[in-house]
């Protein structure tokens, strides 16, 4: 179970790491002598905005979010093999001084 809390204590530190980068990069380009309004118009624009791919900063933060999470499942999968092998070399090694005796 502390392993379970430690875990979700990780995850929750990654993403507020990520999370303001990515709600930050609408309101790069605010100074002080302007508006953040302006900034924040949500009328529509004569012609619409086709994209052709997706944000770059988002595609990032997905990109580091997913590395962190397969490096965090590939430690604990590593953790778990290793119990294993340790487990098998405990019960040959007490079986060996079984038979030595």
């Amino acid at each position: 179970m502390q392993r379970i809390q430690i875990l979700l204590a990780l995850i929750l530190s990654l993403n507020l790491f990520i999370v303001p980068s990515v709600l930050a990069a609408p309101l790069a380009g605010v100074t002080n002598d302007q508006p953040v309004i302006q900034f924040l118009n949500t009328t529509t624009p004569e012609e619409p905005v086709v994209r052709n791919a997706p944000p770059i900063g988002l595609t990032l933060a997905m990109l580091g979010f997913c590395c962190i999470f397969l490096l965090l499942l590939g430690v604990i999968a590593l953790g778990f093999f290793i119990r294993i092998q340790n487990q098998k070399e405990d019960k040959n090694t007490r079986s060996r001084q079984a038979d030595d005796l």
